[in-house]
C-alpha cells in the first residue's frame, strides 16, 4: 500500500451519500471528482470526511504468495514492479436476460456480491441492515472532463454501506464514468448490463502458493456473460520468467482447494446440480432439500470470519466434483451459479410441489484469457514507441506467454493500437498488453490513487468492449446453425448487419474507434462473420430443398386427392349450386356431367393450393 488510509466517516443527505473532492484541499465544488482524462483523485472529502479509493480495499490484500526459484540471467534485465492482470472468462446465454434489474437484486440479496451497479445507474448495495436499492448518478459537464457522482436511495430510511460495498461502488461508479466517456449515447454497442462485485476468493496449493483473486461479474441483457479476476501484484518487483509462469499463466495451474465467500459456497452445488443433474421427481426434489440442509450445518462449521486491514469477511471451502480447483473451474462454478440466480431461485415448498424452472442454457463456447497492465517496469522509457523499441522481445515473450526459451519474440508483438505516445495497447487473440511510458504516468502523476484506477479502468472498459464484440458473434455463429425458418434467418442477418453498425459507431472517438477495430481484427471477427453469413446461406438452401421436396409430394397429393374428390364434389356439392342458379350446361348429358367434374378440379385445386400457401408462409 501506498498511502495511509484516512478515517472514513460517512455524512447522510436528503437519503443520497453526496462525495465531495477534496483533491485541492477541499476547495472544489464536485462531489466525485473532476478532470480529464481519467477521473480518479486522491481523496474524496465531505466536511472531514475523507473516502480513498480503494477498490474493494485492493491495495490492501496481499496478491500472492509464492516460492520462486532464482531466475536465469536472461531474464535478469527485465522485471516488472507495478502491474495487474485482469483475467477474464467470456461466455453467453442462449436466450436473454430479460429481468436484468432483478438478477442485480438478488446477486446481493443472496450475498454473492457485495454491490451491483447497472448501466443505467440502478444499484444495489449491501448494508448493516439488508439491501439498499437506489440509482448511482453521474454529473457531467459539456467536455466530459468532469464529473460528480452520488448515490440517491429509495427508501425513505437510508442506511450506510459496509465498508466492502462502499469501496466496490466507486469502482462501480469510475466504470460508468468511463463508459459514459467512451460510448456513443444511444448507439452504444453494449447492450443494458449488471457490474456486480464478488468478495475476494483464494486459490490454495499447499505449502507453495495462494492466489487471491478480486472476481467481477457483467451480465448482458443480450446474454453475454463476462467473469473478471483482478489479480493484483505483490509488493517486490517479479522476474519476467515468473511473472509468466506465475500469473499470465495462471490458468495452467492446479490448486487443491479454493476459499470463497460463504454465499458462493452454499448456493454453488445446487446451481451445479440443477444444470447437470436436475432432480426429475418429488422424492428426488426432497433429498436434494434435506442435503442442502446439511451442507449448510457443515459450512457453519467450516466458514469463518477473516479480517484484512478495514475488511472483514465470511469465507468457506469450495465443495467441488474434482480432485483439484483451477481458476477456470472457478469460472464455469460462477457461469452456473448466475445461471440459477436469472431464473429467481424458488423456495423449498415451491421447489418440492412444482419442481425446477428452466435455466437459461449455456451456449458452447467459452475462452479465457488475460488482460495485462504494466505501469512501471525495469528500462521504461519515456515514449512509448521508445519502450516498444527497446523492450519488443520482452513484450513479445509476455504476450506468446512463454516464460523461457530461445529465439526472437518481438515477432510476437503486434502493432502498438495506440495512436498517441502516453502508453501502448497491445491486442491479440490469446491476450492484450497495456504498457505505460513514464512520460505518461508523470502526466497522470495528479490523479493517481492508490490502486491505479485512472490508469486502468478506462482501459478495461475497451477490453470488455473487445470481449463483448467477440463473445456477441461467437453466440451467433451457434445460433447461425439451428435456426430453421426463414423470418429467423432474416432477423439474424438484420442483427447481423445492425451489430457491424453498431461496432463502428460504439464510440465518438476515432482513436478508440479505431483501437477496437484494431482489436477486432486480431480476434478474427471478419472471418467468424463471413462463417456466420456461410452458416446462414447453407440453412437458407436447406430450406429451399426441404420445401422443394414438400412441394412434389403436395403436387402428387393434389393430383390423387383432386381427381378423387372432383367426382364426389361435383355430384353432392357443384352440380345442385350451378342448377339453383340456373347457369349455362351443355345440353348433353354426358358432356354436363363432366363439364361439370371439371369445374369441381378447379375448385378443389384453388383451395388446395391457398391452403398449402397458408401452411408454408
Amino acid at each position: 500500500m501506498k498511502e495511509k488510509l484516512n478515517e472514513r466517516i460517512g455524512r447522510k443527505k436528503q437519503n443520497s451519500w453526496e462525495y465531495d473532492n477534496a483533491y485541492q484541499q477541499g476547495h472544489s465544488t464536485s462531489k466525485f471528482f473532476a478532470r480529464s482524462p481519467h477521473p480518479t483523485p486522491k481523496s474524496l472529502k465531505n466536511n472531514g470526511f475523507a473516502v480513498i479509493l480503494v477498490p474493494f480495499g485492493l491495495g490492501l490484500f496481499p496478491q500472492v504468495k509464492s516460492i520462486g526459484r532464482k531466475p536465469t540471467s536472461i531474464m535478469n534485465s527485465f522485471s516488472i514492479e507495478q502491474w495487474e492482470i485482469w483475467y477474464t472468462f467470456s461466455t453467453y446465454f442462449k436466450t436473454h436476460i430479460s429481468n436484468l434489474e432483478v438478477v442485480a437484486k438478488l446477486l446481493v440479496d443472496f450475498e454473492i456480491a457485495d454491490c451491483s451497479v447497472m448501466s443505467n445507474g440502478e444499484t444495489f448495495c449491501r448494508t448493516d441492515k439488508g439491501v439498499m436499492s437506489g440509482k448511482t448518478i453521474l454529473d457531467l459537464s459539456g467536455d466530459l472532463k468532469q464529473v460528480s457522482v452520488e448515490f440517491k436511495s429509495n427508501a425513505t430510511v437510508t442506511a450506510e454501506f459496509t465498508q466492502y460495498a462502499r469501496e466496490t461502488w466507486l469502482v462501480g461508479s469510475q466504470f460508468l464514468y468511463g463508459e459514459a466517456r467512451q460510448l456513443s449515447q444511444g448507439r452504444e454497442l453494449p447492450t443494458p448490463h449488471l457490474r456486480a462485485f464478488l468478495k475476494p476468493i483464494r486459490l490454495v496449493k499447499k505449502e507453495e502458493r495462494i492466489t487471491s483473486l478480486y472476481p467481477i461479474i457483467i451480465l448482458y441483457q443480450s446474454g453475454v456473460l463476462l467473469i473478471e479476476f483482478r489479480m493484483i501484484a505483490p509488493d517486490n518487483s517479479v522476474e519476467l520468467r515468473d511473472f509468466i509462469s506465475n500469473y499470465v499463466n495462471i490458468q495452467q495451474y492446479d490448486y487443491d482447494y479454493a476459499i470463497v465467500p460463504t454465499a458462493i459456497s452454499v448456493i454453488a452445488p445446487e446451481a451445479y446440480q440443477f444444470y447437470s443433474n436436475p432432480p426429475n421427481n418429488i422424492f428426488q426434489r426432497w433429498e436434494l432439500i434435506k442435503n442442502k440442509n446439511k451442507q449448510k450445518q457443515v459450512l457453519k462449521i467450516l466458514s469463518k470470519n477473516v479480517v484484512v486491514s478495514d475488511f472483514e469477511f465470511e469465507e468457506a471451502p469450495l465443495f467441488s466434483m474434482k480432485s483439484k480447483e483451477t481458476i477456470t473451474s472457478v469460472a464455469q462454478t460462477l457461469f452456473t451459479i448466475v445461471g440459477f440466480i436469472t431464473k429467481n431461485p424458488i423456495s423449498p415448498i415451491s421447489l418440492l410441489l412444482k419442481g425446477i424452472p428452466e435455466l437459461p442454457e449455456l451456449g458452447n463456447y467459452w475462452i479465457g484469457r488475460p488482460h495485462i497492465h504494466l505501469v512501471q517496469h525495469s528500462n521504461q522509457l519515456d515514449r512509448a514507441s521508445s519502450n516498444e523499441e527497446s523492450n519488443k522481445e520482452f513484450f513479445g515473450r509476455i504476450l506468446a506467454r512463454v516464460p523461457e526459451a530461445l529465439g526472437d519474440f518481438s515477432i510476437y508483438l503486434p502493432p502498438n493500437s495506440r495512436q498517441f505516445d502516453d502508453y501502448a495497447a497491445y491486442i491479440t487473440l490469446a491476450a492484450t498488453l497495456w504498457v505505460w511510458s513514464k512520460n505518461g504516468l508523470e502526466n497522470q502523476k495528479q490523479w493517481m490513487d492508490v490502486n491505479r484506477g485512472n490508469l486502468i479502468y478506462e482501459h478495461q472498459v475497451q477490453v470488455e468492449l473487445l470481449e463483448y464484440g467477440f463473445m456477441l458473434h461467437k453466440s451467433f455463429i451457434e445460433k447461425s446453425t439451428t435456426l430453421n425458418k426463414y423470418p429467423d434467418i432474416l432477423a439474424t442477418r438484420r442483427d447481423l448487419v445492425e451489430l457491424k453498425s453498431k461496432m463502428l459507431e460504439t464510440t465518438p472517438y476515432g482513436e478508440v474507434r479505431d483501437l477496437l477495430l484494431k482489436g477486432w481484427k486480431q480476434m478474427n471477427l471478419e472471418e467468424i462473420q463471413s462463417q456466420i453469413s456461410e452458416n446462414l446461406s447453407i440453412l437458407e438452401s436447406e430450406i429451399k430443398f426441404i420445401e422443394s421436396k414438400q412441394g412434389d409430394s403436395f403436387r402428387v397429393f393434389l393430383t390423387v386427392f383432386g381427381l378423387i374428390a372432383s367426382a364426389s364434389f361435383a355430384k353432392s356439392v357443384v352440380s345442385p349450386f350451378w342448377k339453383a342458379l340456373d347457369l349455362w350446361l351443355p345440353s348433353n348429358e354426358n358432356w354436363a356431367e363432366l363439364f361439370i367434374v371439371s369445374i369441381s378440379a378447379i375448385l378443389v385445386t384453388v383451395s388446395l393450393l391457398f391452403l398449402k400457401r397458408s401452411i408454408y408462409r
